[in-house]
């Protein structure tokens, strides 16, 4: 009896999608290379904020579904290469390997150098989907982690962090690449408005957003004369702008999930289409 009630409650859960398993419950593997941090603490931190936005009502389901669509092939990917990795730790050469003509050792030290950005959990990346669309105005393609780099507060020598202004609390990133203001104007502006119009739509603590702009740190007067969403931080070296290939001559509007990853990106004169892609998911 009590065997069976535990079916119907597994059935009523599976049917309704609400069985949700991270880390080592749904991939499990040698600790030869020492993955299954890395890949437990992926699943969690994908897995988060997007049921914690469906328990806010702020995504449509699809949003939840796509922690299984990204995760699954990542987890897979790991089990695949840990076979490869047991079987030479065990002094093994796996069939697919022996026209290498390398000792189990050297396998080992070959596979690991050629997955060294899956091992340590950077070289992650998911397929285009509904929170995941072509990127038009950078050459980093969404899906993959969004890229750092070191800018400058008004009136600071220390630089800072972009991770650390776009910290993984649950909340989208608008990152508007401002270029140089005085080659990108009016594109500037409308992509100011646009994004103030998106994050005053939305509720309270979904969106933040800066503005990155590609020049030396400004003097008082010229502070206030740039359009800014958000904080304002300036990229003097153009390393920012450099790490999403955006000229300082067109600017873009970058959007970063909560995990870190790449959403979408398009130009400043575009910058309406962001709205289209909030749209696609977002329920309120």
């Amino acid at each position: 009896m009590q065997h069976s009630i535990n079916q119907r409650v597994a059935e009523c859960f599976y049917n309704n999608d609400r069985v949700l398993l991270a880390g080592d419950a749904c991939h499990t593997h040698s600790s030869g290379t020492a993955q299954g941090m890395n890949t437990g603490v992926h699943d969690a931190v994908n897995l988060a904020w997007k049921l914690g936005g469906i328990v806010k009502g702020w995504y449509n389901d699809d949003v939840l579904r796509s922690y299984d669509t990204e995760r699954r092939p990542v987890a897979q990917h790991l089990i695949n290469l840990d076979k490869d990795f047991s079987a030479t730790i065990s002094g093994t050469v796996p069939d697919r390997y022996k026209d290498l003509s390398l000792s189990s050792n050297e396998l080992f030290a070959k596979v690991f150098d050629d997955t060294i950005d899956f091992c340590i959990g950077l070289g992650i990346h998911y397929n285009e989907s509904i929170i995941n669309k072509t990127s038009l105005a950078t050459a980093i393609s969404a899906g993959w982690r969004a890229p750092d780099a070191l800018v400058y507060a008004p009136g600071s020598r220390l630089p800072i962090r972009l991770f650390h202004l776009m910290p993984n609390v649950g909340a989208w990133s608008i990152l508007l690449l401002a270029g140089h203001p005085e080659k990108t104007g009016q594109s500037l502006i409308h992509a100011v408005e646009i994004v103030k119009q998106l994050s005053e739509s939305r509720p309270r603590k979904m969106i933040r957003s800066l503005t990155v702009v590609a020049q030396s740190p400004a003097g008082g007067d010229q502070r206030f004369s740039i359009p800014t969403i958000g904080r304002l931080y300036y990229d003097p070296e153009g390393s920012a702008h450099a790490a999403y290939t955006v000229s300082d001559s067109n600017g873009a509007a970058v959007v970063v999930r909560p995990d870190g990853i790449l959403g979408y990106a398009t130009q400043l004169d575009e910058a309406s289409s962001v709205i289209k892609y909030f749209s696609g998911f977002i329920t309120r």
